[in-house]
């Protein structure tokens, strides 16, 4: 599967303007021109009519800088200027042409297009500085939502927070392998330290029962990805970490829970989150199970890749242990 999103959409320009904001931009120059072609020629009506026309240039012109910015009024400008001095010269022709006029107009073409460019792009620029003020406090509030939450975990069941804590080290480590982006990154880690949170809602007796757990207990604790989705989801922010961590335990064949997903339709971020939640629950220990060395840890998971983990996420956690980049088994006292 493909680790890199991006977006292709065909028939644009690199200004910004689609094809057909460009064929209408070229038609309507070409209309104009030909109208003032006619009207100058005609009474000094029609002449006045054509003077007035004129200023019709400065449609395009200001429509491409509110399009593409100051890119967008410098290219119609230009387009606007080479339209119009055909047009001169169709009116003037066997005349001497007044330049004066002439400059006139085309001086007015680029002070719109430039001066509406720069005050869009500006416009742009301020919002942009505005969404990103707005990401950053929103970002603040999730990591101190996401530290308040890991706390509360680490008060009932203190292995339960450093077992999170150890799963976001290696998720994010797992997507800093796959070239992730930094958003993607923070999500994984985020997800990772809070993945079971929803276990704050399973009895002891059950989270901790050292022997196979009962068909009730262990719907029981498949239910603790939802119970951890319906404690973040109204945190401002956190729809995405809720989105990851309810879906951790999703397998590609369509045998995880809650919602029995298949392949793409699990986020990859949680498919990362699921090798590294496997892999750090074998190699350490626990009340019911001994810790494993990542090299038995690994042989095991080898037979899970493809149908119950994803086989990426799988060959990156194996090429990081080899270069024993993960942390170490916790054997336990």
């Amino acid at each position: 599967m493909g680790w890199k999103a991006g977006v292709v959409t065909a028939g644009t320009l690199p200004l910004n303007l689609r094809w057909e904001q460009l064929a209408w931009l070229g038609a309507v120059m070409v209309g104009l021109g030909l109208g003032h072609v006619v009207l100058s020629r005609g009474t000094h009506l029609a002449h006045v009519v054509h003077i007035s026309l004129v200023a019709l240039y400065l449609t395009p012109v200001v429509a491409s800088a509110l399009w593409a910015g100051l890119r967008g009024g410098v290219l119609s400008s230009v387009l606007v200027t080479a339209a119009f001095s055909i047009h001169v010269r169709l009116a003037w022709l066997g005349q001497a042409v007044e330049l004066p006029q002439w400059w006139s107009f085309v001086a007015i073409f680029w002070v719109v297009g430039v001066v509406g460019g720069v005050m869009v792009d500006l416009q742009k620029a301020e919002r942009a500085r505005a969404l990103a003020r707005e990401r950053d406090t929103e970002r603040r509030n999730v990591l101190e939502a996401m530290a308040s939450l890991a706390a509360a975990l680490g008060s009932h069941d203190p292995y339960t927070r450093s077992h999170g804590e150890r799963v976001a080290q290696v998720a994010a480590a797992l997507g800093a392998e796959l070239h992730m982006g930094a958003e993607q990154l923070e999500i994984l880690r985020l997800a990772g330290l809070v993945h079971d949170i929803g276990k704050l809602g399973v009895p002891d007796d059950i989270l901790l029962k050292p022997g196979e757990l009962s068909v009730a207990e262990r719907t029981s604790v498949q239910r603790h990805p939802e119970t951890a989705a319906t404690i973040l989801q109204p945190l401002r922010g956190a729809a995405k970490v809720a989105e990851v961590v309810l879906s951790h335990h999703e397998c590609p064949d369509g045998s995880g829970y809650p919602r029995g997903l298949r392949n793409s339709e699990i986020p990859v971020e949680a498919q990362l989150l699921r090798v590294a939640d496997v892999f750090c629950s074998l190699i350490d220990t626990r009340p019911y199970k001994a810790a494993l060395p990542p090299s038995t840890v690994l042989s095991m998971m080898e037979f899970m890749a493809g149908p119950k983990l994803n086989e990426v996420g799988f060959h990156a956690l194996e090429t990081l242990v080899r270069r024993g980049e993960l942390p170490p088994p916790n054997w336990g006292k």
